[in-house]
């Protein structure tokens, strides 16, 4: 089934007429797939794809050229008409138009807002490919996500994290593989489903709250972020499937110990510490941490200590 996938279906989806009912149904078969599986077909529609079908490598051609001329006339007041071409352009290649989409999101911070706005076209499948782009974009070898001169996130993250979560607030996307992804690597997606936030800069009320009982602490980490039920209630189903929640926590901590007796002899002292305060920030503060905070916030007294009090 998957070589029939890989070797036809696929490429055939990007021979089609802009077809999205047809792209809805090769997700209906995708869907079973794990999400490993998926997006190791994904990587060779990209790849390999092209190489052993020349007609898909023409249409990738035109995809991208079109891409591009959409792209530079996307905007506030034009996103209901570019957005339908995107939407269209995606249901022949998705990963042309993403991969194109969020080079250039990362460069022009600006062009966030709109493109989320512009996504709404988008069918089960392509936001699936999304998904799989942005981790391809996070994992490259080629980009230095902190800043050589103080150690600071680069913009090409920050603009992609804020993507990122954008996105998954406002449509309903399959999480397991970012998910997986953030157990390893980052926190900014649940930052932004989740509706807690850090405390840094935190003014002398918000301080004063934190000292309070659990709805104050909650309030009190929540005063820039508007409320999203729908998008807390599936990260919640996402970090609850297959123990993800409890990964993470464990991860965290043993971050923490891996930058304190690990890499501090490698790398500058500010950084060590920014890295330490991040950690404790994410999990530690306030015995509760943005995690666990997260966690107390999404789960009953009694799920939440059968997940985590159980795991010790």
């Amino acid at each position: 089934m998957i070589d029939i996938v890989d070797e036809i279906v696929l490429p055939g989806l990007s021979l089609s007429e802009f077809n999205s009912g047809l792209s809805e149904e090769v997700w209906t078969l995708l869907q079973f797939f794990p999400y490993t599986w998926r997006y190791r077909l994904y990587g060779h529609w990209k790849f390999g794809n092209t190489m052993r079908h020349p007609e898909v490598n023409i249409v990738r051609g035109k995809v991208l050229g079109r891409t591009k001329y959409v792209l530079k006339r996307l905007s506030k007041e034009t996103v209901r008409v570019m957005g339908r071409q995107l939407g269209k352009l995606c249901h022949v290649h998705p990963i042309t138009v993403f991969d194109y989409l969020l080079s250039q999101v990362q460069t022009f911070d600006n062009l966030i807002q709109p493109v989320v706005e512009s996504l709404k076209f988008l069918t089960n499948l392509e936001f699936d490919i999304l998904t799989y782009c942005i981790i391809e974009q996070l994992a490259s070898p080629d980009k230095q996500q902190l800043k050589a001169s103080d150690g600071k996130l680069s913009p090409w993250l920050q603009a992609l994290a804020t993507l990122v979560g954008a996105v998954y607030k406002k449509y309903n996307v399959e999480l397991a593989g970012m998910l997986n992804y953030v157990m390893n690597q980052t926190k900014r997606v649940i930052q932004n489903m989740a509706c807690i936030e850090g405390v840094a800069g935190a003014t002398a009320d918000q301080l004063e709250a934190l000292g309070g009982g659990e709805l104050l602490r909650q309030e009190a980490g929540s005063f820039t972020n508007a409320r999203n039920k729908r998008a807390s209630a599936r990260l919640r189903d996402a970090v609850l499937a297959g123990d993800i929640a409890v990964g993470l926590c464990i991860l965290i901590a043993q971050q923490r110990e891996c930058v304190v007796y690990r890499e501090s002899s490698r790398l500058p002292l500010k950084l060590v510490g920014e890295m330490v305060d991040q950690v404790r920030v994410l999990l530690f503060f306030n015995n509760t941490g943005m995690l666990q905070g997260m966690l107390n916030k999404l789960l009953c007294p009694a799920t939440y200590s059968l997940l985590i009090l159980g795991a010790r």
